[in-house]
């Protein structure tokens, strides 16, 4: 920046590369989304390291430079990817309790908010780690994974909604994914250093590092259903034994009907229909806290 007899100007870099916005139009492969949350982690991690929170991730706040391919080594063509946060117009220092524009509205991105912010409850560095699981999600999907009629769905399902499923050809990235977009904050990866440790032992195209569950972890709901099986099976056979009269003397007793457990769903009970929807408008918002919905 400078000034002159006449004005002050503030200098920019032109970032020609466009939003992110265009690149999830167009389509990103697993492997383009994964650096680009390796790169906005490590642009977070500086800005959560200064006490300061952005607020606002979302793909409009994300620009992209261009790097010449002439530049990249043909076995980093990656790199050529080169994403940079932008838009600090709500960033607010982390200790500071200012998420509140005034009496029951928040500032934000409804799409991307997370449910503390919603709530109107102090915003710290797990918020952005919220919004950009759900920058992650549309990324890899081409959706949000969130729509609604209107602002005021799509915020309660950010209040109580689980954390939706990634395709299967990506489930891969499901326990980073669930980590990010965490309901409860301390559940949550606690700010951008967190992140970019935890990026770091995540191969992109075989997911987390990490020792594979065991036999009974993997296979619980079956093992469970077999031992339920099994005893129901011991209990019939011990029942059946005891109404034999001894040595055989009398016929064992008919089948009755009423000796079946039958278990019904309540009258009227139907199944839930998710709809999709238009994603909220991109445009920063101002929506009323959760206790005013």
């Amino acid at each position: 920046y400078g000034t002159t007899p006449q004005f002050q100007y503030l200098v920019m870099e032109y970032l020609e590369g466009g939003d992110l916005r265009q690149h999830i139009r167009d389509g990103l492969t697993a492997q383009e989304a994964f650096i680009i949350i390796v790169q906005i982690a490590g642009a977070l991690a500086v800005l959560h390291k200064a006490g300061i929170v952005h607020r606002d991730i979302k793909p409009a706040n994300i620009l992209f430079r261009t790097v010449p391919a002439a530049d990249v080594p043909a076995e980093a063509e990656g790199n050529r990817i080169h994403a940079v946060l932008a838009d600090f117009g709500i960033a607010r220092a982390i200790n500071q309790n200012t998420q509140l524009t005034h009496t029951g509205f928040v500032l934000g991105t409804p799409s991307y908010m997370s449910p503390e912010q919603i709530n109107g409850h102090h915003i710290t560095a797990r918020s952005d780690m919220y919004a950009l699981g759900v920058l992650l999600f549309e990324m890899l999907t081409g959706v949000l994974p969130y729509r609604g009629h209107s602002v005021q769905g799509v915020a309660t399902q950010h209040l109580m909604a689980p954390v939706p499923l990634l395709p299967l050809e990506v489930r891969r990235l499901q326990p980073l994914l669930n980590q990010l977009m965490a309901k409860k904050t301390q559940e949550r990866i606690a700010d951008g250093g967190e992140l970019v440790k935890l990026l770091a032992s995540i191969d992109a195209s075989r997911g987390f590092a990490v020792a594979p569950p065991s036999f009974f972890k993997l296979h619980a709901n079956k093992l469970a259903i077999v031992s339920l099986i099994l005893m129901t099976s011991v209990g019939i056979s011990w029942a059946g034994i005891s109404q034999l009269p001894r040595w055989f003397g009398d016929a064992v007793p008919p089948y009755s009907r009423q000796s079946e457990t039958v278990i019904t769903a309540p009258a009227g009970a139907q199944q839930g229909s998710a709809e999709s929807m238009p994603s909220a408008n991109d445009n920063t918002e101002k929506i009323p806290a959760a206790n005013n919905i």
